[in-house]
């Protein structure tokens, strides 16, 4: 079963793992998972069966609103959850990374042939389209985007639509004074590949900003062609609203003004509110710097989807060149007093990539240190004891916590989980007595550091166990391991019949394997050495395969390895071609990564010498 689920109009199929839910195997993420699957397949029965896109090309119309709808569903059920939060970690920010790329595609993209079918079924059709719909919600208010997506869905049931469709229904249900021209606004989201990065150029004394726009590329490079439509809103330090979602200005042309701004130089500015708008904001340096005191001296005086939003932007920044990585560093060390999870679960993705970046250099132990330094005090907080009523987002804050502890082999993690794990081991029975919020890390911790014997024992429980979410949390553990040859026989499961791995759960091998360290270093080659029996293996399930290639040459960052993947283009051009957009975005970030260890990792060093002697 490829998909996770899938929406038939009168029989809704899952996977186990997003459907089943057992109180003494599944853990807090098992729970959400499956309240957010069940919801986005029901969001499904109204955007995609009784009203379905006229062509692929508008995918979106599908999957956005579904994806968008499934947080709202859940959030109904399960205020506690904080979803409408937790979208901006799970879908906004991760896609703001691939449609940094130039080798994205516009959301309502041309379709010719089946393959173009199965890639639109990516981050950009998903998470993008969720994303402009959310801040369509905020700029049209809630109250006329239900009444015109309700028209709209009244109006083309039972039959089809195109995107031109919803702005129609979207610019009708607005009171005619004041009313915006949605198609003029989101055509400019829609139909051009990427997003805007807005520039604040504060003038001080004045009391007032110069603000540019133009297309953000990760790599750096300059596209000042493109011009979207952009709903700003702002607050600053005299009055702090962070309920001022509605657009203050509509910011169409390539330079512009903001006017009545604090006129003191110790007082922020802070653009994009709660992020509701798709695009990432930068400051001249002063501003930075007031944001970033804010920041280490009392950081809950900025709402929290801000704080993950000015970590993100100034990371991904600092990432195209644009800023100063000593700046986007010196904003990170205020995370050692950050305690909620919402702030935290984006802020590790950008994490990862400097880790992934240095995990070969010198300076490798010093940065693990730091990162240490800190997730410690919210290692210390939180415990080994979950406390009887916690919320889901302290759960999910110590899971993390802990996981990290762990990967960075903090002494006092990894004693504790080897001994959750041996009391299992020497129990000699199938079911895990680990509390299931913990058994991910400690599984993985307990392959990491144990031996083959562990690992061979791991490999019987998972075949053992009939608890779904379990036998994948088992699987996923055996990725863990540090032994070249070990891994090596693992990957080769997930392309041989009737290994015990499924054909469904090879991708999640593949993708468990790239995220460890040793792991990375013979995924590529494993690639290069097996397309063939891949290809062949994968190529009939439509998502598989595009995940499969992407998880093996994500983290490519030599120009040896670059010239390899070249080579192994030209050999198999012929069916690479079935991944042909994942294969451009692959080596777009491959030249990125090598660019940025030339260009930013000596700046790195020396601000990681400075800190941790």
């Amino acid at each position: 079963f490829n998909a996770g689920a899938m929406e038939n109009w009168g029989l809704v199929t899952f996977r186990e793992t997003a459907l089943l839910f057992n109180q003494d195997d599944s853990s807090a993420g098992n729970k959400q998972r499956v309240a957010v699957v069940v919801s986005h397949e029901l969001a499904h029965q109204w955007f995609g069966n009784l009203v379905t896109m006229e062509w692929w090309d508008d995918l979106w119309l599908n999957e956005g609103f579904a994806t968008y709808v499934e947080y709202l569903g859940v959030d109904f059920v399960h205020k506690d959850w904080e979803m409408a939060q937790q979208f901006i970690g799970d879908e906004l920010q991760p896609v703001m990374e691939l449609d940094g790329l130039k080798s994205s595609h516009p959301v309502s993209v041309p379709v010719y042939n089946p393959d173009e079918i199965i890639e639109n079924f990516d981050k950009i059709s998903y998470g993008k389209g969720a994303s402009i719909i959310r801040m369509m919600n905020f700029f049209l208010t809630e109250p006329v985007f239900k009444k015109g997506v309700s028209t709209y869905l009244k109006k083309r049931s039972f039959t089809n639509a195109r995107q031109d469709d919803l702005w129609k229904e979207l610019t009708m249900a607005q009171d005619e004074k004041n009313r915006v021209d949605v198609k003029a606004v989101m055509d400019s989201w829609t139909l051009q590949t990427g997003y805007p990065l807005i520039t604040v150029n504060r003038s001080y004394e004045a009391g007032t900003a110069k603000i540019t726009q133009q297309r953000f590329l990760l790599d750096g490079s300059e596209d000042n062609q493109t011009l979207w439509k952009v709903p700003l809103t702002f607050t600053d330090a005299r009055d702090p609203n962070w309920n001022a979602t509605d657009p203050k200005m509509w910011f169409s042309e390539k330079s512009g003004t903001i006017t009545d701004l604090p006129t003191s130089k110790s007082q922020w500015f802070i653009a994009n509110v709660q992020q509701v708008g798709f695009y990432k904001v930068n400051y001249d340096e002063q501003n930075w710097k007031l944001l970033i005191d804010q920041l280490m001296t009392k950081h809950t005086d900025i709402h929290v989807i801000n704080r993950a939003q000015l970590l993100d932007d100034v990371l991904d920044l600092a990432r195209a060149g644009v800023v100063d990585y000593g700046l986007a560093l010196d904003a990170t060390q205020y995370l050692s007093k950050e305690e909620s999870y919402i702030a935290w679960n984006p802020t590790a993705s950008n994490l990862g990539f400097i880790s992934r970046m240095l995990e070969t250099t010198e300076v490798y132990g010093k940065w693990k240190k730091y990162l240490l330094s800190l997730v410690k005090p919210n290692y210390d907080r939180l415990t080994w004891h979950e406390e009887e009523g916690e919320s889901i987002l302290t759960t999910f804050l110590r899971t993390d916590m802990y996981a990290t502890a762990c990967t960075l082999g903090y002494e006092n993690c990894v004693t504790e989980a080897l001994n959750y794990f041996r009391a299992w081991k020497n129990s000699k029975t199938e079911k895990s007595p680990i509390k299931p919020n913990f058994r991910s890390f400690v599984y993985c911790t307990a392959i990491a550091h144990g031996n083959y014997d562990d690992w061979e024992f791991m490999w019987d429980m998972y075949n053992k166990t009939t608890v779904a979410s379990e036998k994948v949390r088992r699987l996923q553990s055996l990725a863990c391991s540090r032994e070249p040859w070990v891994l090596n026989s693992f990957l080769m499961k997930s392309i041989t019949p009737d290994s015990g791995v499924r054909r469904q759960d090879g991708a999640a091998v593949i993708g468990a394997v790239a995220s460890t360290v040793f792991g990375r270093s013979l995924l590529f080659n494993f690639l290069l050495e097996n397309w063939e029996t891949i290809y062949k293996t994968y190529s009939s399930g439509a998502f598989s395969l595009p995940r499969i290639f992407s998880s093996a040459s994500g983290s490519i960052h030599s120009r040896f390895q670059l010239e390899m993947l070249a080579a192994f283009y030209e050999k198999h051009k012929d069916t690479v071609s079935a991944v042909g957009r994942t294969y451009k975005q692959t080596v777009e970030k491959a030249e990125s990564n090598i660019r940025w260890k030339e260009k930013y990792y000596a700046r790195i060093r020396d601000w990681i010498n400075e800190k941790i002697k």
